[in-house]
């Protein structure tokens, strides 16, 4: 074995903490990327196919139509929420503000529009075409009108058992009956 010189030792050193440092800057550096973007995690987004609003005590969510066609009749698809203390009335309303329906919801309650003896929610005629966003307009008593672009999706694969029922007629009626948050869910 030969022996190391003072210098020789010195120079190994040398070159082992400059790895080492650059090893390190680099670990800093790449690990710097993930903070300055957010976690996707964090960001609040609707897992849904519809669009969610809230209005005053009132959550809408999954709010969609589906046609099968631009002009042709779509259904009005939405769960309707109350997180207030007293019944509260929804009306969904067309792009020109033809009452769609009138529902009735519950205190701390929800109901589905397509569902629960609620009666379909008819769009005599669809303005977009599937695929397209389009607006419909909810209102409450105490938050007023509110115009809401929805998605309008083709009757297919999921929705392929969403179609009108007989001859769509803007409705008035109002329901009463509800389901409660964790049953409609």
């Amino acid at each position: 074995m030969t022996a190391q010189t003072p210098r020789a030792r010195s120079r190994r050193s040398l070159v082992s903490s400059a790895v080492a440092a650059g090893a390190l800057a680099g670990a800093v550096a790449l690990s710097g990327c993930s903070a300055l973007s957010p976690q996707q995690t964090t960001e609040p987004y609707t897992p849904a196919d519809g669009v969610s609003t809230t209005l005053g005590n009132v959550d809408l969510n999954d709010l969609l139509i589906v046609a099968s066609a631009k002009g042709k009749p779509g259904v009005v698809s939405a769960q309707v929420s109350n997180q207030g203390n007293s019944r509260v009335t929804v009306k969904i309303s067309s792009p020109d503000g033809t009452t769609l329906k009138q529902v009735s919801v519950p205190a701390q309650s929800a109901v589905k529009l397509f569902e629960g003896g609620h009666g379909q929610t008819t769009l005599p005629s669809v303005p977009v075409p599937p695929g397209s966003m389009t607006k419909l307009r909810v209102s409450t008593p105490s938050e007023g009108t509110h115009e809401i672009l929805v998605p309008v999706l083709l009757d297919q694969q999921y929705y392929a058992t969403v179609t009108p029922t007989s001859s769509p007629s803007p409705s008035s009626t109002s329901s009463t009956s509800s389901a409660s948050p964790s049953s409609s869910k």
